[in-house]
């Protein structure tokens, strides 16, 4: 895996990924992942099962990921697989996972490419990466249809708000429910309906995800698993092998 970094500024943040598997392997968001995203499979094709349907990602392809959407998806290559992974945070409409065929894929890989080198230059560069970015962006657009089904209730937004600010702790459902004012049966059976993932599987995604921040920037597998609040290597590892589709060793060692 190869990082490009990321730049943050009042409108949000991008951030640019390439991945590499020599094998055929699986990638699964059980809670969702916390951004948004857009792909490009390289080499390689995937079947992304969600939800509401399959979405098939032909080689070249290039597609749309919603945050918060709970996904199952199976990369194969001849002989690896290689994509890009265009993460943003920030506000977004509710749009439905999608594939977006018609743009020129000599075009998305020079601007991936791009991209990359912007984001890995001067603070200038970085910001001149979010023109690129929302070019891209502009692109897209016209192939991306709503997706209203995927709208959450007041309380699983508060829900996932404390999740997130309090994932690196034990907190109890008990806890949760009275963040929320609700019952801890109500609050559980809304979280499950309305994200797919219980609040234990949400709660490890986001761990798993600043675990993967940490690794990337040089932190043991140790460290990392400590400082998001996991209490065993061993459980810490077969989640984050789970949802990233390798061990928390493998990951850290494709940044070293």
């Amino acid at each position: 895996m190869e990082e490009y970094g990321s730049a943050a500024v009042g409108v949000g943040k991008i951030s640019l990924r390439k991945m590499t598997f020599l094998l055929d392997h699986i990638c699964e968001s059980s809670a969702g992942k916390p951004y948004h995203l857009f792909g490009f499979a390289r080499r390689g094709s995937a079947v992304l099962d969600y939800g509401a349907g399959t979405l098939g990602i032909p080689e070249n392809g290039f597609f749309y990921l919603p945050a918060g959407l709970r996904y199952r998806n199976r990369w194969r290559g001849e002989p690896d697989v290689e994509y890009y992974i265009l993460s943003f945070w920030g506000d977004a409409p509710d749009m439905a996972p999608a594939l977006i065929p018609p743009l020129s894929v000599p075009s998305v890989l020079k601007d991936l490419e791009r991209l990359g080198r912007l984001l890995s230059g001067d603070p200038r560069d970085r910001f001149a990466a979010f023109s690129l970015f929302y070019s891209l962006m502009d692109r897209a657009a016209p192939y991306l249809a709503p997706d209203p089904s995927r709208r959450r209730s007041r309380a699983v937004e508060d829900a996932v708000g404390f999740i997130r600010d309090n994932a690196a702790t034990d907190f109890s459902l008990e806890d949760l429910a009275r963040a929320v004012c609700l019952s801890v049966s109500l609050i559980s059976h809304l979280f499950r309906e309305e994200t797919g993932a219980s609040v234990t599987e949400y709660k490890n995604e986001v761990r798993t995800e600043r675990a993967a921040a940490l690794l990337r920037n040089g932190a043991s597998v140790g460290e990392a698993a400590r400082a998001v609040g996991f209490d065993s290597d061993i459980y810490f590892g077969r989640i984050f092998k789970r949802i990233m589709g390798v061990t928390p060793g493998e990951y850290r060692k494709s940044f070293s």
